[in-house]
């Protein structure tokens, strides 16, 4: 008689990989399985033994010389492909009531045939969650998943009446609480019982949201399932679980890091104001000398807009000629208009700006308007106007030094990403081909700095209008936004997408997202899994107003083109894509 047995490694779920794995001797070759004690109690001569590992273990599957030899396996054995063929026969040996295999001192069919105290119904899931133990200090990475990958699956569900069960450990730590308050719109069922308790919960659902547990997966290996979720990390480069039947669902999943992991909070996803901006280069040096109270250009009077797409000197002259400009909402709050007055040394009157949101616009000099318009309005052309005017001006042109360009707004991204400091390679994903300035003056000012540092920031697709050699074919006019950059684009769609699975960029950009910027998120499939949220952003650059203030459902507002919008299309929209990276948002209000 020969004997397999197997080294013991891990907790229970590994040794269930273990001993299914010496049971495949049995299948194949008639040994007969012991435990590990008494293997060695045998002392067996060295000779006589082959050590299986994962190396060797299909070599010694189909070998026949195997057969007159005892096996000791020595690995975890984590690979599905490895089982799947023999998983009816593997069912019938665990769960054969004869069946009297033991680890050690304990008897293995014991664990497998527990019962639990629940009423399932069929659609009724369960959610596997592994958390403590997985984090694993020191390093940077755990191997907790990120709580969306479950909130998604329970998404695409639309549960109704539905129970929802959480078998976890017992929890302990004020994170662990955080994590488990994601799932609370399903008021789950939260299951800390014994392991048999547990694993027969997880083997008698019909539905089961899979954790990165080798325990999980080998359970639902093990039993009838109609609906499996699975996610595949590749955090332990030996171990391929893939599917057990073949209509489960795999899903691509990269594990929080640890510092993600203590930040968790369900109220704090980072939504942050970003306006316009302007190129750095575009603001006058000095107050230009003035020969006109008011510019000519008139908002809404398009008998003023004399401008054609090669005037841009033309158009930049007007107002710095000008003393003052007038200015007001267009699409949305912001507008480009406003900040190509304050570049060119004249100051705007901004009419209604007491209506602007607060969190709208947050770099735009809203505490000098009052002035402004006194200012404009008592204007006598004296030397004292003058006087007061130049003072006023100076303001203007030193806020927008400060607060109203292209560097800053890039400080602004980099500001609110975590270890925004560490970052030196950044992807721009445009989303769209159509314009949009907080996308790129916002862009112009990030790849600047990112090349200063000697680092990588290219955008996909490219957006040609940016660069110094872009030949215009359009009537259209691009003023300040086009052939502010050097062309060094040589980056070839391949290698960007390589780039993302090597996880190469240290923050990857969505620019021009929103209901009404027809973003498709391109590569999000890929990136999602190779990146978490702190790595994440999008720019939300479009006219309509996220305004999170408005909780109802039906309420809406006019927007300048008379079209009622309803908010909380944006709100839901916004809320939702804040789970997976910070949103930088142009029309805001909070």
């Amino acid at each position: 008689m020969v004997f397999v047995t197997f080294n013991h490694k891990g907790r229970f779920g590994n040794h269930l990989f273990q001993y299914l794995t010496s049971k495949i001797f049995t299948i194949e070759h008639g040994h007969e399985y012991i435990p590990e004690n008494e293997f060695i109690l045998r002392n067996y001569n060295k000779d006589d033994i082959i050590e299986v590992n994962e190396d060797n273990i299909e070599h010694h599957i189909k070998n026949k010389d195997s057969v007159n030899k005892h096996i000791c396996c020595n690995d975890y054995f984590q690979k599905s492909y490895l089982f799947t063929n023999y998983r009816n026969k593997l069912r019938e040996i665990i769960f054969d009531e004869n069946n009297n295999d033991r680890f050690d001192d304990k008897c293995i069919r014991d664990y497998i045939v527990g019962t639990h105290s629940f009423s399932l119904n069929d659609n009724d899931v369960v959610v596997s969650l592994r958390l403590d133990d997985f984090i694993h200090n020191p390093g940077d990475k755990s191997e907790i998943l990120p709580p969306q990958y479950n909130i998604d699956i329970l998404e695409n569900m639309k549960l109704k009446d539905e129970k929802v069960y959480i078998v976890c450990d017992k929890i302990n730590y004020e994170w662990e609480f955080k994590y488990i308050e994601f799932f609370k719109k399903w008021n789950p069922i939260l299951v800390q019982n014994t392991l048999i308790h547990d694993i027969a919960l997880m083997r008698d659902c019909k539905r089961l949201i899979h954790s990165n547990s080798t325990l999980c997966w080998i359970i639902s290996f093990l039993s009838n399932k109609n609906e499996r979720h699975i996610p595949i990390t590749y955090f332990n480069k030996n171990q391929f679980l893939y599917k057990i039947d073949e209509s489960d669902k795999l899903y691509d999943i990269q594990p929080l890091d640890h510092d993600e992991v203590h930040d968790l909070n369900i109220n704090d996803n980072k939504i942050v104001p970003l306006a316009f901006s302007i190129p750095d280069e575009c603001i006058v040096d000095k107050i230009p000398d003035k020969d006109m109270l008011l510019a000519n250009l008139i908002p809404g009077d398009l008998s003023t807009y004399t401008f054609g797409k090669d005037d841009q000197e033309k158009y930049y002259q007007m107002y710095q000629r000008a003393r003052f400009a007038i200015t007001k909402i267009k699409g949305g709050w912001d507008c480009l208009r406003h900040y190509e007055i304050l570049m060119n040394g004249c100051i705007p009157l901004f009419e209604n700006l007491k209506d602007c949101p607060d969190y709208t616009m947050t770099t735009y000099p809203k505490h000098l308007n009052d002035e402004a318009f006194l200012l404009y309005n008592n204007w006598s052309n004296s030397n004292n106007d003058i006087e007061k005017y130049n003072i006023l001006c100076e303001k203007f042109l030193d806020h927008t030094r400060k607060f109203c360009t292209s560097s800053y707004a890039a400080n602004i991204i980099l500001n609110n990403i975590k270890n925004g400091n560490k970052v030196k390679n950044v992807l721009l994903i445009t989303g769209n081909e159509g314009f949009n300035y907080c996308r790129e003056f916002t862009w112009i000012g990030l790849k600047r700095y990112i090349q200063s540092i000697g680092g990588v920031a290219v955008e996909y697709p490219k957006l040609d209008f940016v660069y110094d050699d872009y030949v215009d074919s359009s009537n259209s006019c691009k003023f300040t936004y086009s052939k502010r950059l050097t062309n060094d684009y040589n980056m070839a769609e391949h290698e960007i997408i390589d780039k993302i699975k090597s996880q190469f960029w240290d923050l990857i950009i969505y620019g021009k997202v929103g209901p009404d910027e027809y973003c498709n998120f391109p590569l999000y499939n890929i990136v999602k899994t190779k990146y978490n949220k702190n790595k994440i952003a999008f720019i939300y650059g479009g006219d309509e107003i996220f305004n999170l203030k408005v909780k109802d459902k039906k309420a809406y507002h006019i927007n300048y083109f008379n079209v009622p919008i309803p908010y909380h299309r944006y709100n839901d929209y916004l809320n939702y894509y804040r789970q997976f990276g910070t949103c930088f948002v142009r029309e805001l209000e909070m």
